[in-house]
């Protein structure tokens, strides 16, 4: 008799055993919904592809339908769908150097505007879209100069041996602010258009470094970088008031870097780059609700908006290989295929309207821009 306890335990515990690991399959496989039902629509990280070529590459299949770039019908001409879609600026490493090229994913390829053997960065387009602003070593120093791309005519703005580099335009074309290394830090000018004998305006003088400024389509107020409060956060200037209260910090975020804010096109949105362990996300802050979640757009770094507002391009780096992709701006998801490109993307700006005619008439005229080679398409 005292051995049937030990024959029932023999039994019982590899039973208790199975019947524990049934119910922790069953509970984890009901749980598994409910686990990830925050991140379902999250946006799609930027696929892996092959090394690309000196035309951008098509990567992946778009995660949604295209539904934020204007419909255009199949026969639509290029002159039209740059009209509508826009035409985006950028600068690309080009060999030994970065060059400004104009581009467009379904109606323009890759279309270099300057060839000099010197670096061009930061390309900024007019509010009018005849001239691009940006910065260039070719006086071998960093200065900052403006693109007629109706003729093809080249002005230097500043001419300093200090460093004068990521411009943005006002919205009347009268100015431009720029971040500039002077004095030993880094501050945000004002540089006039119309008159260049005016001396710049120094319009931040914290000890910590202020840079990456972009003008509000209403005027009034400027973004930019700075680590005053400690870490890179995006702040906001009111160009009206001349108190500390003008200065505000929107992003808060003392365990991520900012980089790069970028207004939408109607002054109610900005996207701004996040590193946080070496990822970069998009973020979306709203002005109309400034104290809400700031929402996630994808990922990237440098987001620049598309004409409606309606989608984020962002360039993205993958294995050693640059691209650029283009998100849904409310949902964070992927418009297009990732483009691979051949080079580093070092600025750009996306704009339709006149943009694209100006574009079009001189590569058709086949004008030599910035005084060095004809428009060439790679």
């Amino acid at each position: 008799m005292s051995q049937r306890p030990t024959v029932r335990l023999r039994v019982l515990v590899p039973v208790l055993l199975i019947l524990v690991i049934l119910n922790v399959a069953l509970i984890a496989r009901l749980s598994w919904p409910l686990l990830f039902a925050g991140t379902s629509n999250a946006p799609a990280a930027p696929p892996e592809s092959n090394l690309g070529t000196a035309a951008p590459t098509s990567l992946t299949a778009p995660t949604a339908a295209p539904t934020s770039l204007p419909a255009l019908p199949p026969d639509a001409s290029v002159e039209e769908g740059l009209r509508q879609q826009g035409v985006i600026l950028l600068s690309m490493q080009d060999g030994a150097y970065a060059h400004l090229f104009a581009y467009n994913p379904r109606f323009l390829p890759l279309t270099r505007l300057t060839n000099g053997e010197w670096d061009d960065l930061h390309p900024a387009v007019s509010p009018d879209g005849t001239r691009v602003a940006f910065t260039s070593r070719q006086s071998g120093f960093w200065d900052l100069y403006i693109l007629d791309l109706r003729n093809g005519e080249m002005a230097q703005l500043t001419s300093t041996p200090d460093y004068d580099g990521a411009p943005t335009w006002s919205p009347d074309g009268a100015w431009l602010a720029y971040e500039s290394y002077a004095n030993g830090n880094m501050d945000i000018y004002l540089c006039s258009v119309t008159d260049l004998t005016q001396a710049p305006i120094r319009l931040t003088d914290d000890l910590a470094p202020d840079f990456s400024p972009d003008w509000s389509p209403a005027g009034r107020e400027l973004v930019f970088v700075s680590s005053r409060s400690g870490e890179d956060d995006v702040w906001l200037l009111k160009l009206d008031s001349t108190t500390l209260e003008r200065f505000t910090n929107l992003s808060h975020d003392s365990a991520a870097h900012q980089t790069h804010p970028a207004w939408s096109a109607d002054g109610r949105s900005l996207v701004w780059s996040s590193a946080v362990d070496g990822l970069n996300t998009l973020q979306v802050w709203d002005s109309q609700n400034p104290n809400t979640f700031i929402q996630l757009a994808g990922y990237g770094v440098e987001g620049v908006w598309n004409p409606t507002g309606q989608a984020i391009l962002a360039r993205v780096t993958t294995h050693n290989q640059n691209g650029l992709a283009i998100y849904t701006a409310r949902t964070g998801l992927l418009e297009m295929p990732v483009e691979i490109l051949p080079g580093e993307v070092r600025g750009m700006d996306w704009q339709s309207g006149a943009l694209g005619g100006a574009v079009i008439a001189a590569a058709a005229a086949g004008k030599s821009l910035a005084g060095s080679s004809p428009w060439v398409i790679v």
